[in-house]
């Protein structure tokens, strides 16, 4: 069995709580065959150069990365710089955000991301979008990276 790492960057503690408690209690176990899913999480916004060392150490199969880390007025600007310190670094990323999906990725688009096939996932969501998220990336990291 093959792991699959998916790493989390959000500061809403509440949703990384929830990854976490579906995959201690065993909730993807069935949902991807031949693969265990493991997640890890971060929401200390204090400490961002940790968790991007973190990911260009161990490489992950995925990030979820919120688009608007903190809660000051350039916090998108923040999650872009960390876009683009990462994006070489794993195999997947989707952006996870509560804003209107058209202007999250009109702002991808304008900073030049467009091209890399990053996904949008609208917060909330339902278990059905992050597994159907997973499932995507799983597949992906069969054929490698398509950009």
């Amino acid at each position: 069995m093959k792991d699959f790492l998916i790493f989390v960057l959000d500061d809403d503690r509440q949703f990384c709580r929830l990854l976490e408690a579906l995959t201690e209690q065993g909730f993807f176990k069935d949902k991807f065959p031949g693969h265990n899913i493991v997640v890890k999480t971060h929401c200390d916004t204090g400490s961002i150069p940790a968790a991007i060392n973190w990911i260009r150490e161990n490489r992950p199969d995925l990030v979820l990365l919120d688009y608007m880390l903190g809660t000051s007025s350039d916090a998108c600007l923040y999650s872009l710089d960390v876009l683009e310190r990462i994006i070489l670094c794993c195999k997947d990323i989707v952006v996870v955000s509560g804003l209107y999906v058209e202007d999250v990725r009109l702002k991808l688009a304008k900073e030049g991301f467009d091209k890399l096939g990053i996904k949008i996932l609208q917060k909330p969501f339902g278990i059905e979008e992050m597994v159907a998220i997973i499932t995507e990336s799983v597949e992906k990291g069969k054929y490698g990276r398509t950009v």
